[in-house]
This record gives structure tokens, C-alpha cells and sequence, in this order.
């Protein structure tokens, strides 16, 4: 991580006012009293911070307390926290005079370093060195002057992930021509105060982010297991002094949808029903060493499996998606269709074969080996690899619009092939290596809340605090705050809801049409018992990403719930996704609708290898499209019965749809 520090004034000045003092030399002075240590007020300055007592409030409350976790589960031991500090972050195992080198061998560069240490830790990177050296032999007396003829640029290799300048000094060079993937913090002094726009330019300085095998993700965007504390170096943190800038800068993040303002975080853990746990209710599971992505690198084939379908029935303007798909807001009916052999010459090959290398990198298929033939082989393959559902007039370009438009199409079918046939390795791999075992303790998907409330909503945090403290209605009952929904039969208490944005969550609450379905399915228990004779009910939160279980048809699926219906020593596992289907894809190319035909043909022989009898499997999706708007998408052929048989039920059925899915009205096997 690298620390910028960016000042609007590097010399004083005594025609100008605001630059009597040198904003450079500020930050340069606070270093040296940190590296001298005098009477050891580093020492104590850390203990009061990590103790919430720094002094700095805002309403009330410090603006540090809480601001430290990862390093407090390390140690709160100032001398400590020094002394690794001044090793890590400075090159020298104690403290010291700072040395400020002028390195000759590059312009505008001073390097600075304790003396008795071999390499520089920071870097004062301005224009008129020399006026700036003799403001500091004017007025830092303690610090070293030095020329180092040997040197090489400290600046050109500030980028590289093992260079020793951890802190960097400067002024409005930074603005603009300069990037770099380590900036994780920044100090400014007097910077935006009348800069307007620029100030964005430098902040954009800071949020690159290179992110896992160059992902330029942040590891909330990844699938999978990560290091504990790494959110602290994927966030940048800007500290500002006379700055007037700040409630500008705060309004623009917010108007794009960013959490700004300080946040309280609550921990409030899961209380898991161990009783139902005993039932030893089976879940298909990957044992925690299968890592696909690691363990089978392949090459792209054609594969009639991995055939894809694109629907292009409405206007093409409107295609597109970061998954190559195709969205329409109406049904038209058309025929499967491909790109006749003759226009062939007119697609840019290169350019397809170029945006699937950017794909793969994008979606983190770095296992997968694409060649350039590829596009080519996707698109001429007999049997035929893709279909596209369309005008037949779509597919015959006249003007170079519509050669463009062929060339769009193309992309859209190599990307959405490249998916599908690494989703069915996967899906094959993943196949091989599945197992079905009863659900423990330590699935992922027991994970305990944080709950985050803005520092400011003080009597909201009191209320969650005395909830949580109370540590029994939360787990017996529906609260308010934070919201919650009771259901006895859930695996775990409680249950949260997503209700407004002040009060956020991790795992998130419930949205409205997964907290619809879990109360419909427990009035249906209360109201209708004897529909339910001989059968047990235990339902699961099932979580995204890294920890739920999922399924790889697409870009990864994974349904919102898993219902255990039991009857003796007989388990039906039921998948369940209540959401809207208006932007879905069509229910006969959709691979989360035809998910239950795929548990029935596959799963038997992964039943047979784990040893596993009696269980059945099945899934839905309860629309919240009403059907009346989806007879407009799919057509008119597509009524309440075909979307049943279909495993599509509806939300306006008056709770009828609870009784399919626990198997009053279908065939359980």
C-alpha cells in the first residue's frame, strides 16, 4: 500500500497569503517528529485511538472508535504497533534523524530515509528542489541534508509492487499523468479548496484497484474464501485538512449510489436449531479441497452440450448485458436462425477473438486456453452451436450499420458460448466431486450478521444494541430493529430483513419477494396442518457466492432457499428463487427454470457414490411478475399451466403454490 500525501503549496511565499506556509514541509515536519518519537507520544497517540479516546468526535462519538478491528485482534500495544511500523513502513528497526537525499540522478526527487537505514521509505516528488532544500535547512534543524549521486529514480519505480517507498509527497503533479494500483490512502492539506474538478482527477488516483489475477475487482465482487482484513487495503481512505471540498465530493458518491458517511458496526450472531441439525437433513456439497479453477486447465471445444440460444425476436438496440445475453421487453415469435456462410467474410475475426480473451479475464477463466480459431470454430460448427431466435431479415446486412450490428451479434454468441461450455466443465468437474452428506454446524451458510448503521442515527444504534444485548426476543420473535422475520422452522435465528437503506447487513436481509415466500410458507404451516400430516418442514437462507450452494448452468446460480420436506426416513430437497421473470431469459432456453429436470437426470449416480437413499430432489421459482405480464413476454400459449409444469408458480395464487412445492400437488419422485 502506498501513502500519498498531496499539499497545494511546496514553497512559502510572501506575495501570496495562503502560501506563507509550505503544506510540503508540513507533512515532511510531521514525519520526522513521528520518526524522533520525542517523550514517546506515538506511543500513546495509537493507544488512544485504537481505544476510541482520540479526541476527534463528530456528534459525540470518536471518529476513530471501531476504525482499527483487524489491527486490534493483532495487537493494541503502542510500543509495539511502533515498533513494527517504523520496520515496515520506514526500512529501519528504530527510530531516529530523518535524511533527505537529493537524488542526482533524477530531477525533482528527494528521497527520505532514517539515518543508520539502508533504502528510502518515502519520496518528496516536486519541481524547485533546491528552494525547497533550503526551506528546510531554514527551519528543520534536525533533519539531514544529503546528496546521493548513486540512486536510481525513486519516482519510476514507485509503481512496482517491491519498491521501498511506502509514502510519497507532492503537489498538484499528481492531478493528472500518473497512476498506480498501490495508492491506498491519501492526506491532503489545503487541496480542493478551490480546485472544483481537479479534485476528482486525484481521487482517481487512489480507487484503481488491480484486484486478484488482475480482476480489478475488490474481493466483494469475487467467489470464494478470502484473506481476513484484505477490505482494509482494497479501501481508499482520504484524510483532509482545510479542505471545503468534502460535502461536494460526498454528495457526487452519494448521487452514484456510495455509502459515504461513517458507519457503526454490530455484530450479531446466529443461533443455529441443533435439534433439526440431528435430522441429518442431506445437501449436495464440494469437498473443501475441489477448486476448479485450480485443479483441470482446458482448452475451448465445440460441444453440441454448450449449445447456446439467443433470443433476438424484439429490437436489437436493446441487447446486451455483461453476460452477452439479449433482453426484450415483448415476444414475437421467430425461428432458429445462424449466420449464413456468405457474410462470414464480413465479420472481424480478430476483433471476436479479442473480446473473448477480455471476457475470460473478466469473468476469472484464467483455467480456460482460447486460440485464435476459436470464434471461427463456434460459429461454422455442424451440429450447430448456437441458434438465434429472429427475423430472417436481422441476420442479411445491407449498409455498414447493419454489418456492424452482424458483428455485435457474433460477439454476443462466442461470449455466451465461452460461458456455457465452461460452466458445463465445470458443472462435469464439479459433478465428479460432488457428494451429498448431511448439513452440519459448520456449513457456509451458517454465517453470522454485521449489522452497519450511520454513526449519526444514534437513538437507531442504542435501539439494535439493547435488541441484540437482550439476547432472547431477537431469536423468539419478530423485531423491529434491526428488522427481522420469524419463522420457527428455519434453520436459524434470526432471520433479517432488507428494510429501507439506513440499516445494512452482511449477510444482506431479505429482500421482499424472498421475505414474501418465507412468510406465505409460515402462515401456510399455521393454517393448513392437516395438509402437512406426516411431513417435517426445515427451511435455509441460502447464501450467495463462496458460501451457498450453487449451480453452473449460467453465471452461477444460487437459489434463495433450500426446503427440506421429510416423511419418515424419506427427504425431498426443494431449491427455491422467488424473484420476477420479466427480464429473464425465455422459460425454454432458461437454465434456472429447467433446473429440475437437470437434479433428476443428475443427480442419481452422485445419490448412489455418496451411499445417500430416500431422497429426492426438485426446484422452483415463484415469479412476482404477475402471470397477465408475462403472457405479454412469453405469449399467450404460456398460461398457468404450462408454467407449472414448467416449475414456475406465482406469488397470486393465495398461498396456493406453498402446497406444490411441499408436494401436496406433484409427484414427489
Amino acid at each position: 500500500p502506498l501513502w500519498v500525501f498531496v499539499g497545494s503549496t511546496v514553497n512559502k511565499s510572501k506575495d501570496n497569503k495562503q502560501a506563507r506556509e509550505s503544506d510540503v514541509l508540513t507533512v515532511v515536519k510531521f514525519l520526522d517528529a513521528f520518526i524522533r518519537n520525542e517523550r514517546a507520544w506515538v506511543q500513546k497517540g495509537i493507544e488512544l485511538i485504537l481505544s476510541g479516546k482520540s479526541g476527534i468526535t463528530d456528534d459525540g462519538v470518536d471518529i476513530f472508535a471501531g476504525r482499527f478491528k483487524q489491527l486490534a485482534t493483532w495487537s493494541r500495544d503502542g510500543e509495539t504497533i511502533y515498533r513494527d511500523l517504523l520496520e515496515r513502513v520506514f526500512q529501519a528497526a528504530s527510530g531516529g534523524r530523518l535524511h533527505v537525499g537529493d537524488i542526482k540522478g533524477k530531477a525533482g526527487e528527494l528521497g527520505l530515509k532514517i539515518s543508520g537505514a539502508e533504502q528510502y521509505f518515502g519520496l518528496v516528488y516536486i519541481g524547485d528542489t533546491a528552494s525547497f532544500k533550503a526551506l528546510i535547512e531554514e527551519e528543520c534543524t534536525e533533519i539531514e541534508l544529503e546528496e546521493d549521486r548513486i540512486a536510481e529514480s525513486l519516482f519510476d519505480n514507485i509503481k512496482r509492487s517491491d519498491s521501498p517507498i511506502n509514502i510519497l509527497i507532492g503537489a498538484k503533479k499528481f492531478m493528472s499523468g500518473w497512476d498506480s494500483w498501490r495508492v491506498s490512502n491519501m492526506g491532503l492539506l489545503n487541496i480542493g479548496r478551490s480546485e472544483g474538478s481537479e479534485i476528482i482527477q486525484l481521487f482517481g488516483r487512489g480507487v484503481r484497484l488491480q484486484g486478484r489475477n488482475h480482476s480489478l475487482k475488490r474481493s466483494s465482487a469475487l467467489s470464494g474464501v478470502h484473506p481476513a482484513g484484505i477490505e482494509v487495503l482494497e479501501r481508499l481512505n482520504i484524510f483532509a485538512v482545510r479542505a471545503n471540498y468534502m460535502a461536494q465530493f460526498r454528495d457526487y458518491l452519494e448521487r452514484e449510489g456510495l455509502d459515504t458517511g461513517g458507519m457503526v458496526e454490530l455484530k450479531l450472531p446466529i443461533k443455529r436449531n441443533d435439534a433439526f441439525l440431528k435430522k441429518k437433513l442431506i445437501a449436495p456439497r464440494l469437498p473443501k479441497e475441489s477448486r476448479f479453477a485450480e485443479a483441470e486447465r482446458f482448452m475451448l471445444c465445440c460441444d453440441s452440450a454448450a449449445k447456446v440460444m439467443l433470443d433476438l425476436s424484439v429490437e436489437v438496440e436493446r441487447l446486451g448485458s455483461t453476460s452477452g445475453a439479449f433482453q426484450s421487453a415483448s415476444f414475437l415469435s421467430g425461428s432458429e436462425r445462424q449466420i449464413a456462410q456468405v457474410y462470414h467474410a464480413l465479420l472481424d475475426w480478430e476483433a471476436l477473438y479479442l473480446e473473448m480473451l477480455a471476457y475470460k479475464e473478466e469473468q476469472e477463466f484464467h483455467n480456460l486456453i482460447i486460440r485464435p480459431d476459436h470464434p471461427r470454430q463456434i460459429l461454422t460448427a455442424e451440429p450447430k452451436l448456437y441458434g438465434l431466435i429472429c427475423d430472417e431479415a436481422l441476420l442479411k446486412p445491407v449498409t455498414a450499420a447493419h454489418v456492424m450490428r452482424l458483428q455485435t451479434i457474433a460477439k454476443s454468441v462466442v461470449k455466451k458460448y465461452l460461458e456455457r461450455y465452461y460452466r458445463l466443465r465445470q458443472q462435469r468437474w464439479d459433478s465428479r466431486q460432488m457428494i451429498y452428506a448431511p448439513l452440519t454446524r459448520e456449513d457456509p451458510n451458517f454465517q453470522d450478521y454485521t449489522v452497519r448503521v450511520p454513526r449519526n442515527e444514534v437513538e437507531l444504534i442504542g435501539d439494535i444494541v439493547r435488541t441484540i444485548d437482550d439476547g432472547r426476543r431477537i431469536y423468539a420473535e419478530t423485531v423491529a430493529d434491526p428488522p427481522t422475520l420469524y419463522f420457527d422452522r428455519h434453520l436459524y435465528q434470526p432471520l433479517l430483513i432488507q428494510k429501507g437503506s439506513v440499516i445494512k447487513s452482511c449477510p444482506p436481509g431479505l429482500i421482499e419477494s424472498e421475505r414474501r415466500f418465507v412468510k406465505d410458507l409460515s402462515e401456510y404451516c399455521q393454517a393448513k396442518p392437516a395438509e402437512l400430516q406426516g411431513k417435517e418442514l426445515y427451511l435455509l437462507r441460502n447464501l450467495s457466492k463462496g458460501k451457498g450452494i450453487g449451480f453452473f448452468d449460467n453465471a452461477g446460480f444460487y437459489p434463495d432457499f433450500i426446503l427440506w420436506v421429510t416423511e419418515g426416513t424419506r427427504q425431498r430437497l426443494v431449491f427455491i428463487e422467488p424473484h420476477g421473470l420479466r427480464l429473464e431469459e425465455h422459460p425454454t432456453i432458461n437454465p434456472k427454470i429447467g433446473l429440475h429436470e437437470r437434479l433428476r437426470q443428475e443427480a442419481e449416480p452422485i445419490l448412489v457414490k455418496s451411499k445417500v437413499k430416500n431422497l429426492t430432489l426438485d426446484s422452483f421459482i415463484i415469479s412476482l411478475t404477475p402471470l397477465d405480464e408475462l403472457l405479454k413476454v412469453h405469449g399467450p400459449e404460456w398460461n398457468r399451466a404450462r408454467y407449472a409444469e414448467a416449475h414456475v408458480l406465482f406469488f397470486d395464487d393465495d398461498r396456493n403454490y406453498i402446497k406444490t412445492i411441499t408436494g401436496s400437488n406433484v409427484d414427489a419422485g
